[in-house]
């Protein structure tokens, strides 16, 4: 057990359980630990909480801010230090932002002739970056020589910020209403030996109002980024966890309360967290294929190539990632509710169901009072001799084969597979190759018996040696040929997606995590992620070889592989770790399946272009993917394990021990 104990005054790196009250009424309750295990806590009003701990992390237990929870007093006399060594260690004088929540005294406040700060960093040559009120009532904003402000008379709370970066020579400084440009310059902080609320870097200056919170960011935001971070502020409801998930990890979040400072760091509060796609979107998920590529954190796509499909996923929506192809059978999905375009045996029942249909709004269900009764595709389609063909059946329930049969002089039956029984939604592929000679006219049919009970969600016939995932005229990006639901389906464009993460990608240590599963792995070769800059820097994680999860260096060529891998109508969690020191590791479903003692990205310089499920133009994975994760250092085993253990999505704003 923990050893803890309660405390006031300024938050320091003590070990401490800490309550914040306001107004008489528990509010927030920190805990920072001297060992693990876990803590069982009182709240107010006799609720109790069992919390997991991790040594030295400070965890929000419960945090609900608002106007009715006043911010620090300051009286216009002095301020008071944020400064601590592990702030000094940590600014970045190239790239950063800085906001902050405050208030004026009174309306008298603005146009008191006194230039008042809220929030300075500053060096020891004079150098400073500041957030303040002007003599005439403005608030001005400053990056050492550059300056400007905005026109403010409120009485009420604001927020007001500054984003820095130099590699773009930019200073912008913005409000609620907007922002601006304050100046392009060359210049960057030097090391800093003062942070201060309330006062200016010479010790003056002081804040007449309140201030609640200051956010200091150690990389700068971007316009959708300030935009969620002033909405946050300004709302008055804000804590750590919830800069997490709307800007990222790289902050230090002082919230200020009449009597105490504390003091949150992002990166203690979760896994550093550079990129994180959960593929989200909205139900009905048979009928409503849209949701979004966007990171949590802002990323979008740099290059996108056929239409964003959204299928459901591991949780909620997955992201559907194929090739282009053409569905012959002319009413893949009973789409309306007819036998339009399909031909039954007499001892078998056909109906039509519209709860929970797996695209779409029917499903047929095939059920048989003798053996050895079918429902087939009509009419026959000429194909050439001598292709390959791939049947793909979504299903489920019991039922007894798929098969393709060949009217071409008589009829002949092709190839056979078993339909494994399955209480939810599955797909059974079958492939065969046509006859060299003739002029194959094909048909699919699917078989039951009088044990029988088979839904039917979708049907796909396509000249290729593998399936893809279903096109369905009534999808993004496929078309009818001729009369809906009594033509083919045409997709006519393969499926890429590629995100610029130059600034997500740590080549020297990191961790990328995906979740993946795939209609058939006929295919030689499908790429679950590649990521490369130009030229010969390429990193692969692929599937090839049948059943070889492997990654590939253009560097070094396979550095990790695990032979006996699938995921082949079941969802895994596929990933790898790499670092300078501790080398590298491949993960399947939490555990470790391969090691290597060097770095993956040895050689390499890779950030430009990170695609998910595909090597443009081709191999794609021909399934879904979905909670795509990239971590800036090398995560534990343990913390891996806890990510795929948990059985939820992937929570950018989670500590996993």
């Amino acid at each position: 057990m923990p050893t803890y104990k309660e405390s006031q005054g300024t938050l320091e790196p003590a070990k401490r359980l800490r309550d914040i009250r306001t107004n008489g009424s528990t509010k927030t309750r920190y805990i920072v630990t001297e060992g693990g295990g876990a803590a069982s806590l009182t709240m107010a009003g006799g609720e109790s909480i069992s919390v997991p701990l991790k040594p030295g992390i400070l965890h929000p237990l419960r945090t609900v801010h608002s106007d009715a929870a006043p911010g620090r007093i300051f009286d216009g006399t002095s301020g008071i230090s944020l400064f601590s060594p592990r702030i000094q260690a940590a600014f970045n004088g190239e790239k950063g932002a800085l906001f902050a929540r405050a208030k004026v005294a009174g309306s008298g406040t603005w146009i008191d002739g006194v230039n008042r700060s809220i929030v300075s960093i500053s060096s020891g040559g004079g150098d400073a970056i500041q957030l303040a009120k002007t003599a005439t009532g403005d608030l001005n904003s400053s990056y050492l020589g550059g300056s400007d402000s905005f026109s403010e008379n409120t009485t009420g709370y604001f927020s007001y910020g500054l984003s820095w970066n130099m590699d773009d020579n930019e200073v912008i400084h913005t409000d609620t209403s907007g922002a601006e440009t304050i100046s392009i310059q060359t210049l960057t902080m030097p090391a800093i030996n003062n942070l201060a609320a309330g006062q200016d870097p010479t010790g003056a200056g002081f804040w007449e109002g309140a201030i609640s919170h200051i956010v200091l960011f150690l990389s700068p935001l971007d316009d959708t980024q300030r935009n969620r971070i002033h909405s946050l502020i300004s709302s008055g409801n804000i804590d750590a966890t919830q800069i997490l998930s709307l800007v990222g990890a790289d902050f230090v979040l002082w919230t200020l309360y009449p009597d105490m400072v504390a003091e949150v760091w992002g990166e203690d509060l979760a896994l550093p967290t550079t990129f994180y796609a959960p593929y989200n979107g909205d139900e009905p998920y048979n009928t409503n294929f849209n949701g979004s590529d966007n990171s949590y954190n802002g990323v979008t796509p740099s290059n996108l190539v056929g239409a964003a499909v959204f299928r459901p996923g591991l949780f909620g929506k997955a992201r559907q990632i194929t090739e282009a192809t053409e569905n012959l059978i002319p009413n893949p999905c009973f789409g309306d509710g007819t036998e339009t375009g399909w031909s039954k045996s007499s001892q078998l029942n056909l109906t039509f169901g519209t709860d929970d249909p797996y695209i779409g709004n029917y499903y047929a269900t095939l059920t048989a009072t003798d053996v050895d009764q079918s429902i087939t595709s009509q009419p026959p389609i000429s194909m050439p001799a001598g292709v390959d063909v791939t049947l793909s059946v979504v299903y489920r329930g019991s039922g007894e084969d798929i098969l393709i049969v060949d009217y071409d002089g008589g009829f002949s039956v092709l190839g056979t597979k078993a339909i494994p029984d399955s209480t939810e939604w599955a797909t059974v592929s079958l492939t065969v190759g046509l006859p060299a000679g003739g002029n194959p006219q094909i048909a699919a049919v699917i078989g039951v018996n009088d044990a029988s009970n088979l839904d039917i969600g979708a049907v796909q016939l396509e000249q290729k040696a593998y399936g893809t995932m279903l096109a369905y005229g009534e999808e993004p990006g496929v078309s009818w040929s001729g009369v809906a639901h009594n033509s083919s389906s045409v997709r006519g464009s393969h499926t890429v997606l590629r995100y610029d993460v130059t600034e997500k990608l740590n080549n020297n240590s990191g961790t990328f995590l995906m979740w993946v599963k795939t209609i058939a792995e006929n295919s030689p070769f499908d790429t679950y992620a590649i990521m490369y800059t130009t030229g010969a820097n390429r990193l692969f994680l692929v599937r090839n070889s049948g059943d070889y999860l492997r990654v590939y260096s253009s560097n070094g060529g396979y550095l990790l592989t695990h032979d006996g891998y699938s995921a082949e109508n079941q969802w895994r969690q596929i990933g790898m770790t790499w670092d300078d020191v501790s080398g590298s590791v491949l993960y399947i479903d939490g555990v470790a399946v391969d090691t290597s003692s060097s770095n993956i990205f040895s050689g390499l310089t890779i950030g430009d272009n990170f695609h998910i499920g595909n090597l443009y133009p081709t191999s794609q994975i021909n399934g879904l993917v979905d909670d795509v994760t990239m971590f800036s250092r090398a995560l534990t085993a343990a913390e891996i394990a806890s990510i795929y253990s948990s059985g939820q999505p992937y929570d950018p704003t989670r500590n996993y021990t």
